[in-house]
């Protein structure tokens, strides 16, 4: 079996999750890790030893044997970096965002375009959880009938602490705040269980971290599916706890995704327990990281790299990615 190497650039708070999940493949090794800041290095170096620790990317990118790049650095340096990683003939995961801004998204999308040879994929474990998989089945298979559209609420809390922290967190360095950062999963979710879109009106602003970002702490939206279904999007990063629901609204059933729990509303009591019974026995994985990452991390990692491995296309394509990526970015055009 052909054993993939990897690297990964960015040794900051999302490293250890990803690291667990490449050291759980027994066809990938992962090999190299980069980062400037050396602090950072010499701690995912303790959870990786026997990888080769890099402070220069392009030194990195020079070792010959390297397939995969995994990008886990600030958001505005993705593309650059993906730029880079494809030009040298590397395979690319990038974490989520894509890019800080529709520019480098486009720049980053051009490039890619000229490497078909290359299997490159984003990150949004969350499609990847049990109860969304389930989900989507129920929605695809059409038990709730007419798709009518979805409402989501997604509320946690980021203190100025937080921002201050990292020298990139509320710049354009980030591109964004509770949208690009937190809230992207929840609408990455609504285009996986919605399809594709025709627009998006919203209305950001920022109530409670005027010294501590740029950008918004509060939105809300609404969209337009090419189906003809509509939706409704509220977040905010100014809430305490972490709390996410998601009304999944058919004609003759309604799914509600509340922190991780599927609910049913039907009047047809059949209808109501046949769908719910389709939730029973979801096997969760381990979460490594913060709980609100969530399971699927690893699944997203394993889908990609055996991607790679089988010269396929992954669940989770860098388009895809860039798509929900696209979204995020028009919505900050928007309120500019």
């Amino acid at each position: 079996m052909t054993t993939l190497k990897c690297g990964i650039v960015g040794c900051g708070v999302i490293a250890p999750t990803h690291i667990h999940a490449i050291e759980k493949l027994d066809f990938v090794d992962l090999v190299a890790l980069c980062d400037q800041d050396s602090f950072q290095l010499k701690e995912q170096h303790k959870l990786a030893p026997n990888a080769i620790v890099y402070e220069n990317y392009t030194e990195m990118l020079n070792v010959p044997e390297l397939d995969v790049i995994v990008i886990l650095t600030d958001h505005g340096s993705h593309h650059d970096l993906g730029i880079q990683a494809m030009q040298a003939g590397k395979h690319i995961l990038v974490e989520k965002p894509v890019t800080a801004n529709l520019v480098q998204l486009e720049t980053l999308m051009i490039e890619y375009q000229k490497h078909p040879e290359l299997i490159c994929g984003g990150i949004f474990q969350h499609r990847f959880e049990g109860v969304n998989q389930v989900a989507k089945q129920i929605i695809d298979s059409g038990k709730i009938g007419t798709f009518l559209g979805i409402n989501t609420e997604h509320r946690c809390y980021r203190s100025d602490e937080y921002y201050n922290d990292s020298f990139w967190r509320g710049t354009e360095l980030e591109g964004g705040s509770v949208l690009i950062n937190q809230s992207i999963h929840f609408l990455d979710l609504m285009l996986f269980f919605g399809g594709a879109l025709d627009r998006i009106q919203s209305k950001t602003t920022n109530l409670m971290h005027q010294d501590s970002t740029l950008y918004e702490d509060t939105l809300s939206a609404t969209l337009n599916y090419k189906n003809g279904s509509l939706g409704s999007f509220w977040a905010s990063n100014a809430s305490e706890g972490w709390y996410h629901r998601m009304s999944l609204i058919g004609s003759k059933a309604t799914i509600i995704l509340e922190n991780g729990r599927a609910s049913c509303i039907a009047e047809d009591q059949k209808l109501k327990t046949d769908i719910l019974s389709e939730f029973n026995g979801i096997e969760e994985e381990e979460i490594v990281g913060r709980k609100y990452y969530g399971d699927g991390h690893f699944l997203n990692i394993q889908d990609y790299f055996e991607a790679v491995r089988d010269q396929r296309e992954p669940q989770i394509t860098l388009k895809s990615a860039a798509q929900t990526t696209a979204w995020v970015h028009k919505i900050y055009q928007q309120n500019q």
